[in-house]
């Protein structure tokens, strides 16, 4: 079926759309714009993504949106194209028929959708922002995504070598926003039931403690939800404040406080505003126990009685409750809080993301999807090459490396 237009850049300041079926290949491309520019196809490539463009990969294989922009750069000596093998130049209709679980690894929080969205992962030239860039080697992590000047690449605008940036945007529409990948958020491939529901659910969220205990993203909202009402979230130097996993776990903060815009806009708001409110509080201050108030109050003297500033409501320094003549009314609390996630041991085992099950170690062995030899991975990027013949294949999808999924789910 026919797309739109095709963006094309051809050095820095020349962008063209090109009218084109989805169903042509980059050949095809490629001989159009040899027309416009009377430069023959082989001295010139098309990049995307970080790569160079195979000329029998098709566009629909490319996951191009309207957004996305194809970028020329010379060959100067009219080098050979790379050789592909005919059977593998195109996915087969049964290869296209994968399932989303196999084919989303990343998720944003999507500021124009409003909620969590597959997410599609791009690079660019830190210095031009443009992206043709041609990286060194591919990302295998998120510190290689996330951490500045750790992946470097050539790019053919600025004609040197520079840092890669990567960004993420939303699979749901094609536009020029970028959003902040929830590094937490993953699809539930191994079938992992929430570590407080028992439900198994896609995707889940996975907290970053030893046994990587997998909680649904509903429970996760609710958990978040009442550790706010009840002030229960813990600060953290590095972090800030944040939620560790209901197991109980040590060094299990989550390490994103983005995560936390899954409780929606209003009590996200609340969030952030957690942590003012807590430093009044360490500095000697009060908060108006007042419903819909919780205004920050600094008290300079000993006065028993309190008056908010801003909703007049006046409350018992000692007890919190509004003034009143006589002792105060005292309640007994044991200082437990209760999130109403309730994890016994049981549960904690089969909730683990990381546990060393007969269905983890098949995970670390795949047949070549081109000649069926063994091939084993152990941990980098999920773009694999054969040893013996030599195929591209996605470890995930088990099929052809392409765009697609190198936007998607280029490293797990």
């Amino acid at each position: 079926m026919p797309i739109s237009a095709v963006n094309v850049k051809i050095g820095k300041n020349d962008c063209r759309l090109i009218d084109i079926s989805s169903a042509s290949s980059v050949s095809d491309v490629k001989a159009i714009i040899s027309s416009e520019i009377g430069l023959e196809p082989c001295f010139f490539d098309l990049l995307f993504c970080g790569k160079v463009l195979k000329c029998e990969a098709t566009l629909e294989d490319l996951n191009l949106g309207e957004s996305s922009i194809l970028h020329v750069f010379n060959v100067p000596d009219g080098g050979k194209q790379t050789q592909t093998d005919p059977k593998s130049s195109h996915l087969t209709v049964q290869e296209k028929k994968t399932s989303d679980t196999a084919r989303y690894q990343y998720y944003v929080y999507c500021n124009v959708c409003n909620g969590l969205e597959p997410g599609k992962l791009r690079v660019r030239c830190s210095c031009c922002l443009e992206g043709a860039v041609i990286l060194d080697r591919e990302p295998c992590g998120w510190d290689d995504v996330l951490i500045p000047n750790t992946l470097y690449g050539h790019c053919t605008i600025c004609d040197k070598n520079t840092s890669a940036q990567f960004y993420f945007k939303c699979c749901q529409h094609d536009s020029n926003d970028e959003f902040i990948a929830l590094r937490h958020i993953r699809p539930n491939r191994r079938h992992v039931d929430c570590v407080t529901c028992a439900t198994e659910s896609s995707p889940i969220l996975v907290y970053p403690c030893a046994d990587k205990h997998v909680m649904c993203i509903e429970c996760f909202i609710s958990y978040s939800q009442v550790s706010l009402d009840q002030r229960s979230f813990i600060e953290d130097t590095d972090v800030g404040y944040s939620l560790p996993c209901p197991a109980g776990c040590e060094d299990s903060l989550i390490k994103d406080n983005h995560h936390f815009k899954l409780l929606g806009k209003d009590q996200y708001e609340r969030y952030k505003h957690f942590g003012a409110e807590e430093c009044v509080i360490k500095s000697g201050g009060y908060l108006c126990p007042n419903t819909g108030c919780g205004e920050g109050i600094m008290v300079e003297d000993d006065a028993t009685n309190i008056q908010c500033t801003t909703c007049m409501f006046e409350f018992c320094r000692e007890c919190k409750q509004e003034i009143h003549s006589g002792s105060c009314r005292t309640e007994s609390t044991t200082g437990h809080v209760d999130t109403g996630q309730v994890v016994d041991a049981e549960r904690a085992l089969r909730a683990r993301w990381d546990a060393e099950s007969l269905q983890t170690i098949q995970e670390i062995s795949k047949l070549c999807p081109n000649c069926a030899v063994k091939t084993e991975r152990n941990g980098g990027c999920m773009h694999m090459k054969c040893s013996r013949c030599h195929y591209e294949w996605c470890w995930l999808c088990q099929k052809e490396w392409d765009r697609t999924c190198m936007s998607e789910h280029w490293f797990g």
